[in-house]
């Protein structure tokens, strides 16, 4: 927390992964190591940090409003994993270098609708639909 009473979270462990070469298929031999966002660990990880950041947010007496900005820096040339996919696992790059959303929400504002928003403008930036895994469901929180 900070004086202007702003929350960060920052988590630099999913922005530098790239591809082993090493693992690649035999007539993949000259593909080139690719940086890529792994979308199942940080759909696993992020809602529960996301949580107890507003969980602050009540506790410190933020009100029924705030604003959340929720981004990705150095994105350029990054790919973003499709894991249920056999075929074409990885979806980009990125050409943009920030890729960002800010919304105003309430306290209500499910968590996971905030990561199918993020997603969602992830997936823009590399001209793809949403995979099925990460589009929120009603039901979730």
């Amino acid at each position: 927390m900070f004086r202007n009473r702003e929350l960060w979270g920052l988590d630099c462990k999913y922005s530098q992964i790239t591809t082993n070469t090493h693992l690649l298929e035999e007539d993949d031999e000259d593909e080139e190591p690719r940086r890529y966002i792994p979308t199942g660990a940080i759909q696993r990880d992020y809602p529960v940090a996301i949580n107890n950041i507003r969980a602050h947010t009540s506790r410190l007496g933020y009100g029924e409003n705030y604003t959340v900005e929720m981004g990705f820096s150095g994105a350029e040339g990054v790919c973003l994993t499709n894991h249920r996919r056999y075929f074409e696992k990885f979806t980009g790059p990125i050409y943009e270098p920030e890729v960002y959303i800010r919304q105003s929400i309430t306290k209500e504002y499910p968590t996971g609708k905030l990561m199918h928003d993020f997603w969602e403008k992830l997936f823009s930036e590399v001209g793809s639909d949403l995979p099925d895994e990460l589009i929120y469901e009603e039901t979730e929180k």
